[in-house]
């Protein structure tokens, strides 16, 4: 399972967190703004993929 945030400014790296974990990934922070793109991806123990999720978080006005 995974998690990265993409913040609106473009020189900045994502911030990720991906791995094999029981419960949870990340926390992962974005380094300023407030704007930007988070992805979420999770897979069960038989390999078929559950949350597949690209999603838009604050206000990008």
């Amino acid at each position: 399972m995974g998690v990265r945030l993409r913040s609106n400014y473009t020189a900045d790296p994502a911030a990720e967190d991906f791995g094999t974990y029981s419960s949870y990934a990340g926390p992962v922070y974005q380094k300023r703004g407030y704007c930007g793109t988070v992805y979420s991806y999770m897979k069960n123990s038989s390999g078929q993929v559950v949350v597949d999720n690209t999603q838009t978080i604050g206000a990008c006005n």
